[in-house]
């Protein structure tokens, strides 16, 4: 595997999915050292048994990254349920090419906010 997920603690120092409405919500940080296409962060990895929505909240500064979540399993957009892909843009380009695979990403962390059920 080339990233880890790190389920974040809140305010109270829980880090398990949190109910938000009739569905759960969790906060985590996923460390990319190398960054391969086949990468995807699943459902289990955050404590979940579906994902409804994934939202990128920060990504580490310094590391020249852009991050995206890759929608495109479902003509519609929506997501498989149970995983979902990061795909890095290069910054520091004027095109932001999407940056190849096993490409050296200096350990860029991206922030996430994923809701789901458990």
């Amino acid at each position: 595997m080339t990233f880890t997920i790190k389920l974040l603690e809140d305010h109270k120092g829980f880090t398990g999915p949190k109910a938000v409405g009739d569905e759960y919500c969790v906060d985590a940080a996923a460390l990319f050292t190398v960054y391969t296409h086949a990468d995807r962060v699943t459902a289990e990895q955050l404590g979940l048994s579906s994902i409804s929505a994934v939202m990128i909240t920060g990504v580490s500064l310094g590391t020249g990254i852009d991050a995206v979540i890759d929608v495109s399993d479902d003509a519609d957009g929506s997501y498989d349920g149970q995983s979902f892909k990061v795909i890095m843009y290069d910054s520091s380009v004027a095109d932001e090419v999407e940056i190849s695979n096993a490409a050296n990403i200096n350990d860029t962390t991206v922030r996430l906010r994923v809701y789901g059920n458990k």
